[in-house]
């Protein structure tokens, strides 16, 4: 832990060295307080940098969810469903039409692969969604 305070037994910003301190894997200290702070700092600028000037809400754990990029179900775009479908995805697609389109397509019991192809997504995504809404077999899609 580079600073740490031996007199008080603290880091350079003042957290506990006996409840803070860890080792990484190389043998180097470093504050767990410290690491906390800079990883959420490092977190907010990642989502200012995605959402520039988006307003935002907390949720329950603290994190910020963008008013903007989250699209209520109810006001899903049609078409681009359909597009995304039919395999010529629009060059943005909002997370509940990427869901709509995913799921429409599950229907028709086409694998993943496919799936992920037409809806302009990655596999992953493809099994995020199954996963979230409990469409793991085939035909079992509301």
């Amino acid at each position: 832990m580079t600073g740490t305070n031996s007199a008080t037994g603290t880091c350079p910003h003042g957290h506990d060295r006996a409840t803070n301190l860890r080792v990484r894997g190389d043998g180097r200290r470093y504050c767990r307080a410290c690491h906390r702070a800079e990883y959420r700092a490092w977190f907010r600028k990642q989502f200012d940098l995605k959402h520039p000037g988006h307003p935002f809400t907390l949720t329950a754990h603290g994190h910020r969810r963008c008013q903007v990029c989250t699209v209520l179900r109810s006001s899903v775009d049609t078409v681009a469903v359909e597009r995304a479908a039919a395999g010529d995805p629009p060059a943005r697609l909002y997370p509940a039409e990427r869901e709509a389109a995913v799921l429409r397509l599950r229907r028709h019991e086409l694998p993943v692969p496919v799936i992920a192809a037409r809806v302009g997504c990655s596999e992953r995504t493809v099994w995020r969604i199954f996963a979230r809404t409990g469409s793991g077999q085939y035909g079992s899609a509301a």
